[in-house]
């Protein structure tokens, strides 16, 4: 009893370091909060004519993040909503240039209420960002 007594005592520093050693964390980005730390996001969101005079949004994202910790998975997700009904998700790749990494998408303004892109790195810590398209959509 006491061999398994001092083992538990050994493991569990170890066990616990492990897990306060790994960050993960995600937040949500509005128009007042577009960054945390040394990361930055730009987003800009106009209405465009399409088709026969259809308007939809077209969305642009850039993310710039610290990358002091290299963070070798990234991914991107559209999730589209019409209010409560989901209507599509879409993985994203992004155009990269001098360390930033670009998205752009469209979408019919009825659906930007409740959709959202996320954008998240992750190793053995995992980073995200997301936020509604709603938020960014300039007054008429």
């Amino acid at each position: 009893m006491k061999r398994a007594t001092f083992l538990f005592a050994l493991m569990c520093p170890l066990v616990f370091a492990g897990q306060v050693t790994a960050e993960t964390w995600i937040e949500q980005v509005t128009p007042k909060k577009t960054a945390r730390l040394g990361d930055t996001f730009t987003i800009n969101v106009q209405r465009v004519k399409q088709g026969a005079g259809e308007e939809v949004l077209e969305v642009h994202v850039t993310v710039k993040l610290d990358h002091s910790i290299k963070m070798p998975v990234r991914q991107a997700l559209l999730l589209v909503y019409n209010g409560k009904e989901f209507v599509s998700s879409c993985h994203m790749e992004p155009t990269v240039q001098d360390g930033e990494r670009s998205f752009s998408f469209r979408i019919a303004e009825k659906y930007a209420e409740k959709s959202r892109f996320t954008y998240s790195e992750s190793n053995k810590d995992s980073i995200g960002y997301w936020f509604y398209v709603q938020d960014f959509i300039p007054p008429k």
